[in-house]
């Protein structure tokens, strides 16, 4: 009986240490886009933060769909991702329609161009501009194809190949486009980036939730890791994944991958907090809806309360923009699963 009430509290920790990480990255995540926030801090997000998003994917990735089809594989990728993508993308696009493209370059946006835009899933080039966040559904959904095509190779030395060849292909392949304004339909290019941290997850599974991951060589490993992931992000230039904008390949696989053992460790060590829970718990609302947010809360401070927009773009200000947006949407989120779980793909 002790044995299985100490299992059952270590599986319990490992799903809260598991939303601290998605805390910690949807938190960044929202930080950053309130657009207030200094540039020179935003440098060391940006270098790894989406990349920590699909390196959690690949980490919770089954290696049950093995043993699927691809149809019935597509199938419940469809349900996960899809409809969120489309409810959020019509939600932000009857928002914007309505209220946002009054204001601003909307105005000379044909409303016609993001509805074609929520089936090519791009968000350069204003596609999305509704919501440019939505890209990240697409650039999941291709992600998980090719790594549904990945796993079936036949031994994990083939895999490891496989995703360094991925790394400099996909690199290579963002940035002879990068200065262009075309870019593959659903972020099929990005996502050829986007599963080398999806793979380097799932193969890092059984070591990342087992103790030794805690308590072999931790604070040497952490210190060097946050060295590597400073020092890398610094040499680098400012990243922006969305746009295929790496810089230097070298850098920038260092800076992500160090950043995000840092922050791993920092996750597994935080000990469990009702509103990092509630974070980790809520990530999907959370990141579909916050560039939603901060419009109304420009409007009532500049409007409302008569602050000038230049007031407002402090770091202190992206911290309130920020804590308000996470508070407001975890309650939306809870509404939703409990009246409306299917449109988050459950």
């Amino acid at each position: 009986m002790k044995n299985l009430i100490k299992n059952r509290i270590e599986r319990q920790n490992r799903v809260l240490w598991l939303d601290n990480l998605r805390a910690i990255g949807i938190f960044f995540v929202v930080l950053v886009h309130t657009g207030r926030f200094s540039s020179f801090i935003s440098l060391y997000i940006f270098s790894f933060f989406m990349p920590l998003f699909f390196f959690i994917s690949g980490l919770v990735a089954k290696d049950s769909i093995k043993e699927l089809s691809f149809k019935d594989f597509f199938n419940l990728r469809l349900r996960r991702l899809l409809i969120p993508y489309i409810f959020f993308s019509l939600v932000s696009y009857i928002v914007w329609f309505f209220l946002f493209r009054h204001f601003g370059k909307g105005e000379d946006i044909s409303p016609l161009k993001p509805l074609i835009g929520i089936l090519y899933g791009v968000a350069i080039g204003d596609w999305l501009i509704p919501n440019i966040a939505m890209w990240f559904f697409t650039c999941l959904m291709m992600t998980e194809i090719y790594f549904f095509l990945l796993i079936r190779l036949p031994s994990r030395k083939i895999l490891i190949a496989v995703l360094f060849v991925l790394s400099v292909v996909g690199y290579g392949l963002l940035y002879s486009i990068s200065s262009t304004p075309y870019r593959l339909p659903w972020n099929a290019d990005l996502a050829l980036v986007a599963v080398v941290f999806y793979g380097v997850g799932h193969l890092l599974k059984p070591y990342i939730f087992s103790d030794v991951f805690m308590k072999s060589h931790r604070w040497p490993v952490m210190i060097i890791s946050l060295i590597c992931y400073l020092t890398f992000s610094t040499l680098n230039s400012k990243v922006v994944f969305i746009g295929g904008v790496l810089g230097n390949y070298l850098y920038f696989f260092m800076a992500a991958f160090s950043g995000i053992i840092f922050w791993l460790y920092i996750a597994r060590l935080i000990k469990p907090y009702s509103l990092l829970t509630a974070m980790g718990q809520n990530t999907l609302v959370i990141f579909s809806l916050h560039l939603l947010v901060f419009p109304f809360l420009t409007a009532a401070l500049v409007y409302g309360l008569k602050i000038s927009e230049t007031a407002l773009k402090t770091d202190f200000v992206a911290l309130i923009y920020s804590i308000i947006a996470i508070i407001l949407l975890i309650k939306v989120s809870q509404i939703m699963q409990k009246y409306t779980p299917w449109l988050l793909g459950k």
